[in-house]
């Protein structure tokens, strides 16, 4: 049941921004900037929640890690992700409600267009870099920071902002870990075709 946060989705508008399934995308600074609309899974006719997901897709990082870049990206290709309560504040997770009462559906899409003009899009006009990206990410507090891949994508953004040692240090780090340590092996690959 999405039939309401469809109508929202295709009902709203956000200037500058493309729509792509339950998403709205612009590319500016080299980067790809998503807000994804995320439909609770419980949601019943006539009554459904939702979350919103931002991020900042940016294809050189995506190649340096994947070895591809996506012509139109989802959120969780993202190298940063987060979620609509890191700009109210809150560590909690933020539900919307849409119903089929047309006050309650307008104020909500009233809320995300205000959401998304004061708190999004200024995000987003201060992320234009990877120096910014670089320190969002490092003041980041979400849980995310302690994976290794959050932890990769550092370190190649770190590459990218001419940190090199830095960079290397932290994949090396990586590379002993079950999981993720081929995938630090091939990124430090990857990277040093870019060093003199």
């Amino acid at each position: 049941m999405k039939d309401l946060i469809k109508r929202l989705f295709k009902e709203t508008t956000i200037p500058g921004y493309n729509k792509s399934n339950l998403t709205f995308f612009k590319r500016k600074n080299n980067f790809t900037y998503i807000i994804n609309i995320q439909p609770s899974r419980n949601n019943i006719k006539g009554e459904e929640y939702f979350t919103i997901n931002i991020g900042v897709y940016c294809p050189e990082i995506h190649q340096l890690i994947w070895e591809k870049v996506s012509k139109i990206p989802v959120e969780t290709e993202c190298t940063f992700r987060t979620r609509v309560n890191y700009f109210l504040n809150s560590k909690k997770d933020f539900w919307l409600e849409l119903s089929n009462d047309n006050e309650v559906f307008y104020k909500t899409q009233n809320f995300i267009t205000s959401l998304i003009e004061e708190k999004i899009n200024p995000f987003f006009d201060f992320v234009i870099d990877y120096n910014a990206l670089r320190k969002i990410m490092i003041d980041w507090e979400g849980s995310d920071s302690q994976y290794p891949l959050f932890k990769i994508q550092l370190a190649v953004i770190d590459f990218l902002c001419n940190d090199q040692r830095k960079a290397f240090e932290a994949l090396q780090k990586i590379s002993v870990d079950k999981v993720w340590g081929e995938k630090a092996i091939k990124v430090i690959s990857n990277l040093q075709k870019y060093v003199p």
